[in-house]
């Protein structure tokens, strides 16, 4: 059986990284039997959770032994080739890729967004480093556009989908997560879903205008939800303490099956800032309105059709609050093309899979179509 080692942001308490990691997993498995090795920031519980083996990914000794003991490497998916969030991730993440060419394993880069690139070093490291790959699959037009700008030329670039977006639906849910929350009222239930985001402090002050607009016009119940502990949960409680009508912040740490049977269908209305908020919104067909701080959530709202309120550097409470009410008023029509437009979304999400585990078994030959 091939061992493969996946490597990615896992086991920081990411919601919408750790369902990446869920639907990887779960993919490769539909297109063959594989053992995997996770490299974790909390190996016992990534293990526990996802019944793989795991092995911290700073424990340089044990990396060695995971890839000298595998037949290939993933890498993804997710933006693990950007420099903005650390000057070090980029050199961790080819750090990988390049020891596990110079063992001979096979390299496959899963459903990545890339870039943004801004440092000259950064970019001739993935260039040099990216061009020895077997696989590079990327979730948008936007990164196949980067890799060609910053001269990877071999393998293949094969445009897909977010690994989220292959998720395969769970089991009936177990828990009314948001109903045992105790919300306020019992009108439509929307989520918000915000971040922490550099720069300008406002957007924070305009999204608890825009609940507070929501909960008098349509009685909505406002949930602020993070997808990332605790760092979203300190945003959601600023957000919280800048509403004047009453909100819950729903904490916690939730599986994928809890996201996607327990907390997203109770939903009206999804206002997110975070992607796989908004991936989940989609594949459980609830209406959203995406705020925009990184192209990967310009481009996964211009495959469903949509367009973001604006951006954390730019935003209108007016406009806000317009797209609201808009989005609440076809809400029924928005998810009809919602549903329409992700069928095909899912298909190039499992077509990394396939593509991927053709080049673990050392087989077939990839193509750019």
């Amino acid at each position: 059986m091939p061992r493969v080692v996946i490597s990615g942001y896992y086991g920081f308490g990411n919601a919408g990284d750790e369902a990446m990691l869920t639907a990887i997993i779960q993919s490769l498995r539909r297109h063959g039997d594989f053992e995997f090795v996770v490299l974790s920031n909390d190996p016992v519980r990534t293990a526990r959770e996802h019944g793989v083996q795991a092995v911290r990914r700073t424990a340089a000794g044990a990396i060695w032994q995971a890839l000298v003991s595998s037949d290939a490497l993933v890498s993804g998916g997710g933006s693990l080739l950007q420099d903005v969030t650390s000057p070090l991730t980029v050199p961790y993440y080819l750090g990988l890729i390049y020891l596990a060419r110079m063992l001979r394993r096979r390299v496959v880069v899963y459903g990545q967004g890339i870039g943004p690139l801004h440092g000259g070093l950064a970019r001739r490291l993935t260039r040099a480093v990216l061009n020895r790959c077997d696989l590079i699959t990327v979730r948008d037009e936007a990164s196949r556009r980067e890799l060609e700008r910053l001269g990877v030329t071999r393998p293949p670039v094969v445009v897909t989908a977010d690994p989220v977006l292959s998720l395969e639906p769970p089991s009936p849910a177990q828990r009314p997560f948001l109903r045992e929350a105790r919300m306020p009222g019992k009108g439509p239930l929307v989520g918000i879903f915000p971040r922490e985001w550099r720069g300008r402090e406002d957007y924070k002050a305009i999204l608890a205008k825009a609940a507070d607009h929501l909960a008098r016009r349509v009685g909505a119940s406002v949930a602020l939800i993070p997808m990332q502990n605790p760092e979203d949960t300190r945003v959601c409680e600023e957000i919280r303490g800048l509403m004047r009508e009453p909100a819950v912040v729903l904490e916690g740490r939730h599986s994928v099956d809890d996201l996607m049977t327990g907390l997203f269908p109770p939903l009206e209305l999804v206002v997110g800032m975070r992607l796989h908020a908004l991936i989940f919104a989609a594949l459980t067909g609830v209406p959203m309105v995406g705020l925009s701080y990184d192209p990967k959530i310009d481009a996964f709202l211009e495959a469903l059709g949509q367009q973001p309120v604006g951006t954390t550097d730019a935003l209108s409470l007016s406009e806000v609050t317009r797209r609201l009410d808009e989005a609440w008023e076809h809400r029924a029509a928005i998810r009809q093309e919602m549903i329409r437009r992700l069928r095909p979304l899912r298909e190039r999400a499992d077509q990394s899979a396939a593509l991927a585990a053709e080049v673990i078994r050392g087989r077939g030959k990839v193509s750019p179509e």
